[in-house]
């Protein structure tokens, strides 16, 4: 009963309080009128001059307060975007927010591009988005605009490299403990999951080589051969299985993007910035030689469509970052083409890009030239690809050096 009292109490004492305004409600109210009076006086006195005591003036006045707009304000903000304008301050501030919001708008589809995937229904429209915005920005070659488009694109293509990255790095770590996990007979395998097991089962399994050599040898032709029938089943791929294929399928959209966001950059004139910023993907050059040949060629791609921007570029390309750029890039041209399936570049291309290689070398230093000619040859005596071949500058280097010695 106790309880139910209690309950109809407090149901009473809110309808009150719902119907009958309180205190500060009052006190709002009674300060709302004595404002508005005020200010029609106020009105009055100005339209009257002086002379308010009129029935006509004070219909004039409650007229030009109730439906007049505020005159006293220069500038009208609503949400952020400026509406109303007065002077050229007002007018540049103006243009100043509208900037920023389509620079927040541009960097905003651009992260969304990263995030969605490439079967999502809603990607296409995101990227017909995209291309709209950025063309609209391009087409008048207004200056503010265009730097609008090259800072949003710079940092998605810093965000892109950086998410390509930690896929290709997932993948490879998964891969690795895949073939662990399946190397060896079961026995092995068990003995790994316990404490300390790793260290005891490779000592087990050097003892069974030891003293069965033959039936270690046919261990690892049978893991030799399983590994094979896995590659050839996924098409040449190093990723087996459907949670690595799906990594490969994002690397694969990732690698699109860049491109994508290449030509978005070359249109605003801003293709410097991903120059340095690919001279300076370390990480990722060293997991691309292991990467999966579809996504090798999409960064072969890439490569290639930045130095030819360095050929045909009307800046001028710091030395270092064209030094960079081929200590990073230049074994994933000599091993990935002899595995691809398909020619990525045709033969016009690679000769292109050839000169271009040949011409960045020559305006290296003598020990710079040293450093990169050697890596080359080392990696194109092993690889069984012709191409690139950097033979004259290789010879031209040594030139230069006979006559330094002369």
């Amino acid at each position: 009963m106790s309880l139910l009292f209690t309950w109809f109490t407090m149901w009473a004492l809110r309808l009150v309080s719902d119907v009958i305004p309180t205190s500060s409600s009052l006190f709002s109210s009674l300060n709302h009128r004595k404002i508005t009076s005020s200010s029609n006086v106020m009105v009055v006195d100005h339209h009257g001059d002086g002379h308010g005591d009129g029935s006509s003036s004070a219909a004039a006045a409650l007229t030009s307060v109730s439906y007049s707009p505020v005159q006293n304000l220069d500038l009208i903000s609503h949400d952020g975007f400026l509406i109303e304008g007065g002077g050229d301050h007002h007018h540049r501030l103006q243009a100043g927010l509208s900037v920023e919001a389509l620079s927040r708008a541009l960097s905003h589809i651009l992260a969304l591009l990263n995030e969605l995937p490439a079967t999502s229904k809603k990607y296409e429209f995101a990227v017909a988005m995209a291309d709209r915005l950025l063309d609209d920005n391009t087409r008048d070659g207004n200056v503010e605009l265009l730097h609008v488009n090259s800072v949003a694109l710079s940092s998605a293509f810093e965000c892109t490299v950086n998410r390509l990255y930690h896929i290709l790095n997932n993948a490879a770590i998964s891969h690795v403990d895949q073939a662990n996990n399946r190397g060896g007979p079961w026995t092995l395998r068990v003995i790994r999951k316990l404490p300390l097991g790793t260290y005891i089962s490779a000592y087990m399994k050097g003892g069974i080589s030891a003293v069965f050599p033959h039936l270690h040898s046919m261990w690892q032709l049978q893991k030799r051969r399983s590994m094979m029938n896995d590659d050839g089943d996924g098409g040449g791929d190093e990723f087996v299985g459907s949670d690595q294929s799906a990594e490969v399928v994002g690397a694969e959209k990732l690698a699109q993007e860049l491109l994508w966001i290449i030509h978005k950059l070359r249109a605003c004139y801003a293709v410097d910035e991903a120059l340095v910023q690919w001279s300076l993907a370390s990480n990722l050059a060293s997991l691309s030689l292991n990467a999966n040949p579809r996504v090798q060629a999409l960064l072969i791609k890439i490569s290639a469509s930045l130095l030819g921007d360095i050929a045909q570029a009307e800046f001028k390309v710091h030395t270092q970052v064209q030094y960079r750029l081929l200590v990073l890039w230049l074994p994933l041209f000599c091993y990935a083409c002899s595995g691809l399936r398909y020619p990525v570049l045709s033969s016009y291309e690679k000769i292109d890009v050839e000169r271009t290689m040949e011409r960045m070398i020559a305006s290296l230093s003598a020990t710079e030239q040293e450093v990169v000619l050697r890596n080359w040859l080392q990696d194109f005596a092993i690889c069984s690809s012709d191409w690139p071949n950097l033979r004259p500058s290789y010879d031209r280097w040594c030139q230069c050096s006979r006559q330094l010695v002369a």
